[in-house]
């Protein structure tokens, strides 16, 4: 709950925030929530490629979906 308490109070552009919240997803293992929210982060100023290479995301790493972001911002998958 409290990450929708979070994600309710995000303005356009917070993609550091996204970020944020999307991590903290992940380390709960929601995949689907996780992907979501670095689909808000990936490809702007605010999410960097080392942000990507957090150890939280590790279990997503195989995913298709995953390698979509990872590819947008012109990584390796």
């Amino acid at each position: 709950m409290l990450l929708l308490a979070l994600a309710g109070g995000l303005n356009h552009g917070d993609e550091e925030e996204a970020y944020d919240i999307a991590s903290r997803y992940a380390i709960a293992g929601d995949e689907e929530k996780a992907l979501e929210w670095l689909n808000r982060a990936v490809g702007t100023e605010g999410c960097n490629w080392w942000m990507l290479r957090n150890p939280a995301f590790d279990f997503m790493r195989a995913g298709a979906r995953f390698k979509d972001l990872l590819r947008r911002i012109d990584l390796p998958p």
